[in-house]
């Protein structure tokens, strides 16, 4: 039973790897993550550069798939393709990192090339790159900070941000994004209103993107969740005088309320 297990495994892993360039070896080893060479994103993108790099260059090539999403998968694919003799080993995308962080120390002969990525362990605590790797990093702040703007130039005011995964750059994306709509709005001369909590958060992002920019306004307000109307003029007319009353008192500095006014 266990050498059929292992007979339907090399098997399979001989099906995954179909897409070459008609040598016996291979100088350039692509490992897909969870997606193929036609999904239309980092895949299929990195797997066509990879392609007219080699046919411009005389080079050659070829794909490899895992068997399944895992570090231990990757490292195996890995060896499959410095086995077959991949002098470069390129990986796509963050869910390399804790495999290249150890290949690239177990193949230190082999250069890897990892995109929007860093090598790190699986627990994120480590990173090191050593001689032998590139990483290819994205400033996804720049693109962040562009949507961002564009949006309140399009006449936004109510925006959000949702990500997926908190991952590094998702998040730089997200921050540039803030800064960015931040940035527009100032231009225009726009009130920014965000939760209090993230003022802090919101304030540096936004400093950090544009250090030279001044505030106009930079304070925390409070605005209520729901508003009422008053039933009658009358009442109306009454609490606005309560109003004035409160703001002409040297004690009171602000005065919060959530009655709907004209």
């Amino acid at each position: 039973m266990k050498k059929l297990l292992l007979l339907v495994a090399a098997m399979l892993l001989a099906v995954s790897l179909s897409a070459c360039s008609g040598a016996s070896t291979f100088e350039i080893a692509m490992i897909t993550d969870s997606g193929g060479i036609d999904d239309e994103s980092f895949n299929q993108g990195t797997w066509e550069g990879i392609v007219e790099f080699c046919d411009e260059n005389d080079l050659t090539y070829k794909y490899y798939k895992p068997l399944e999403i895992s570090d231990a998968a990757y490292l195996d694919t890995i060896q499959l393709a410095v086995e077959g003799g991949a002098k470069v080993v390129v990986t796509p995308g963050f869910l390399f990192s804790a495999a290249v962080y150890d290949a690239q120390t177990e193949y230190p002969d082999v250069k890897f090339v990892i995109l929007d990525a860093e090598p790190h362990t699986a627990d994120w605590s480590t990173f090191n790159t050593t001689s032998n790797t590139l990483p290819i990093l994205f400033n996804e702040h720049e693109s962040g900070f562009l949507a961002g703007y564009a949006a309140v130039k399009e006449g936004f005011t109510n925006l959000g941000f949702t990500g997926g995964m908190a991952v590094p750059a998702v998040v730089k994306f997200g921050v540039g994004y803030i800064a960015g709509a931040y940035y527009a709005a100032e231009e225009d001369g726009v009130t920014i209103l965000g939760d209090a909590k993230d003022y802090n958060q919101i304030r540096t992002a936004f400093t950090d993107e544009n250090p030279e920019l001044e505030f106009i306004t930079d304070e925390i307000m409070w605005l209520p969740i729901m508003e009422t109307d008053l039933p009658s003029e009358d009442d109306k007319s009454t609490f606005q005088k309560l109003l004035d009353m409160l703001n002409e008192l040297d004690d009171v500095q602000d005065v919060y309320h959530n009655v709907k006014q004209d």
